[in-house]
Formats: C-alpha cells, structure tokens, sequence
C-alpha cells in the first residue's frame, strides 16, 4: 500500500467514466483504504459505484439544489470530508449544449454558457457547499482536476503544436495519455529544458518551463 489512507474520505465528481481520471482517482483512494463517495451526471455511475461498493449520487453540479442535496448525503454518509476532488468538467455525455464545436467562431453564446457552467459554477458550487465538511478534517484537501488536452480538445480545428521533454516521468504521463486519445501533434525533445530552450519555439506561461506551444 502506497499511502495508507484507511480513516480519510473523499468526494470525487465526474466519476461516471470508467476510463477516466475521476474513477482511476476513487479507484486508487479506495485502495488506499479511503471512503469514497463518487458522482457523475449519468446514470453510468452506478456501475462504477458497484465496482467500487460505494454511495453515490446522480448529480447536475451547475444546478445548486442539486450540489445541496449532494453534500447533504455525503454528510449522512461521512460526517466530515477529508478530501475533494473536483473532476467533473469537460464534455457531456447527456447533455449536447456546450459541446465542443471546433472553433471559436462555430460556438453559440448558449454553449460558451454552458461549458462555463460545467467547467467553473461545478466544481465552485461543489467546493463552496462541501467547506462545512472540510472544516472537520485535520488536514483537508481540495483538488482541482483540469485537462491538459483542453487546447486541442476544445479547438480541435485550431490545434497548437506542442513540444514536451521526454525521459521524465510526468512528460511521459501527458504523452501517454495524449497519444490514447488520439492527439499525435507534438514532438519529444530529449535533453530537458536546456534542450528545449535551444529550439525557435517560444515559451508560454504555464507553470511547467518544458511545455513550449507554438501557433
């Protein structure tokens, strides 16, 4: 057992998909000997409450009575949350509004709202809802699962090119998961950031110095 986390108990939202990050991460706390609580808006999440053998709950999280009703249970359940994980966000699988039309000039100002309300109100309304449970714990956390295919994903007509150091273990991560969902341009600079610093592709501002993007 990597940690042993046998007295915490965590919240994971956007749990629905089985090959996901919100049911790998209940997964693995599970595991670890964590009480899990897990929702999705779909009903698919109760096959994954089953495979874990855990409560859960079916859940608009941008619609705030039902978010209410949510840690309501959660505290029935708990009494005090340790750990949040916020995942929900992306796309939808039941809800088309929002959906990712390719380009900025193809998305109505219904589904900009929309993919506002999924990404940002969620996991707001579920943090703001859950602070009464977190203040129980001696040590709460409070984790914000965000997508480092958001630019291709979201623009996929406008694709940046990407440029990562290979070797590290967290290059390897991101590769490996671009490449399962069938996103191939980017390239592999061995060497770290000295190396990467030596190519014409300008730097962003994103917290990893190795990630470089280019138009």
């Amino acid at each position: 057992m990597v940690f042993n986390l046998s007295h915490k108990t965590a919240l994971i939202t956007g749990a629905g998909s089985g090959t996901g990050i919100g049911f790998a991460s209940a997964k693995f706390l599970r595991a670890m000997g964590a009480k899990v609580f897990i929702t999705g808006k779909s009903d698919r999440i109760i096959d994954r409450a089953k495979e874990l053998n855990c409560p859960y709950f079916i859940a608009d999280l941008t619609v705030e009575a039902e978010v209410l009703k949510l840690i309501e249970l959660v505290d029935k359940e708990f009494g005090q949350l340790d750990v949040l994980i916020n995942n929900a966000g992306m796309t939808s699988v039941i809800d088309k509004v929002g959906i990712e039309s390719g380009s900025i000039k193809n998305t109505t100002h219904a589904g900009f709202i929309a993919a506002i309300e999924r990404n940002l109100v969620s996991a707001f309304l579920v943090t703001k809802e859950s602070l009464y449970l977190l203040k129980k714990s001696k040590s709460p956390r409070v984790i914000m699962i965000t997508s480092i295919t958001g630019p291709v994903m979201a623009m996929n007509d406008e694709a940046p090119f990407y440029i990562h150091c290979a070797g590290g273990y967290r290059s390897m991560i991101a590769a490996s998961i671009l490449k399962a969902r069938g996103i191939h341009n980017f390239k592999e600079v061995d060497g770290g950031f000295a190396a990467i610093s030596k190519t014409d592709v300008s730097k962003t501002d994103f917290v990893c110095q190795s990630k470089l993007q280019s138009n």
